[in-house]
């Protein structure tokens, strides 16, 4: 083989290796658009007395979101919050997210997070085998993040658009202690989701 051919080969590989990369969304190259996702509540199971989820999503950390009490529950039953972004446009993957409660037994210790359709009751998880977020019982900001990476996040996206994906699922499924009656399970003063932006619908 000659020295052209050889160079012309190597140029061939390259430009193979150039347009695979090009049919992979890299996560690395997407970070420009990455931003804080505006939040607002669509639907929740259930709050106590003016403590609407609505304010859990500002940054006002003394006027929590507080569920029903516990006689509200049935047995083992979660408590739950859909949310949607207020940008109708864009489409938005969520990286991770961060959540402060107030430091006492109704904090939440575990919960899951879904991107879905409400009204079709059909969602997908964000962590592999919808595995729960474990949260410590504290009043400090605490950052989570999911199962989101450069292979899933096309098909992520896909299903947003094509399946009108618009809502996150928040699932409350255990809190710190707050067993009694007197108690309400749960209560968090603030939650915020960070991703970034993949296309438009």
């Amino acid at each position: 083989m000659s020295s052209i051919e050889a160079e012309n080969k190597q140029q061939q590989m390259a430009d193979n290796e150039n347009n695979d990369n090009n049919d992979r969304m890299e996560l690395d190259e997407l970070d420009i658009e990455y931003e804080t996702m505006e939040l607002k509540v669509h639907k929740h199971r259930k709050h106590n007395s003016y403590h609407h989820p609505k304010f859990m999503l500002n940054d006002d950390e003394n006027d929590p979101y507080i569920s029903a009490i516990n006689p509200h529950f049935k047995q083992n039953e979660s408590d739950w919050i859909i949310l949607k972004n207020k940008d109708t446009e864009k489409i938005i993957v969520p990286l991770f997210g961060k959540m402060q409660c107030n430091g006492y037994i109704q904090d939440v210790k575990s919960m899951r997070i879904e991107i879905g359709n409400f009204e079709e009751n059909k969602w997908i998880p964000l962590n592999k085998d919808n595995a729960t977020v474990a949260l410590a019982q504290s009043k400090e900001l605490q950052k989570f993040e999911f199962d989101v990476d450069d292979e899933n996040i096309v098909t992520i996206s896909q299903l947003m658009k094509e399946k009108n994906y618009r809502h996150f699922k928040l699932t409350l499924t255990e809190n710190h202690g707050a067993t009694e009656e007197m108690y309400s399970k749960f209560a968090i003063c603030r939650f915020k989701l960070y991703g970034i932006i993949v296309g438009k619908y």
